[in-house]
């Protein structure tokens, strides 16, 4: 009977903490928008709550299709910057434009669409953005997905 018991206990604590678990590695939050504003890209990068989550580098390629001999890369960089010490947050970025900490390490090509945007805070996140999302002018918010983080929390903070 001891062992129907504890069984059940598990089984109640496993369901109990189900709904917790699915959410806390699920990114449901929009927190990147980006608006396009006299003929550049305003990013808003959001969950920069401490100095881990805060912008440490931006790059920003467009998608290229590999040639048929299946070389080429399936993007292309267009502009790069990364922070040279992460020390404090960084919540608006217009590419092309290096902000103050950062250096430019990829300089802004011509802008090409469709493009793929990857943001380093605690880690690594990507989103493609095609052109028509942002031709209207209206701001579009994102929830950029992770790219390989191994033993980390998926989702940004909320702050």
């Amino acid at each position: 009977m001891s062992y129907l018991r504890r069984g059940l206990a598990l089984l109640t604590l496993l369901v109990s903490g189900l709904p917790m678990a699915a959410c806390h590695g699920k990114v449901a939050d929009e927190w990147l928008t980006a608006q396009l504003v006299d003929n550049k890209i305003v990013l808003t990068i959001g969950g920069q709550c401490g100095e881990q989550s805060f912008l440490r580098r931006l790059e920003v390629a467009d998608t290229v299709t590999p040639n048929p001999s299946g070389s080429g890369s399936p993007r292309h960089l267009l502009w790069a910057v990364r922070r040279l010490d992460p020390s404090t947050a960084t919540p608006t970025v217009t590419v092309g434009q290096v902000p103050t900490g950062f250096e430019e390490f990829t300089p802004m090509g011509s802008l090409t669409w469709p493009i793929t945007i990857d943001v380093w805070t605690n880690f690594r996140y990507g989103i493609d953005i095609p052109q028509g999302d942002l031709s209207g002018g209206a701001a579009k918010k994102y929830s950029p997905q992770p790219i390989w983080n191994e033993k980390s929390e998926v989702a940004p903070p909320s702050c």
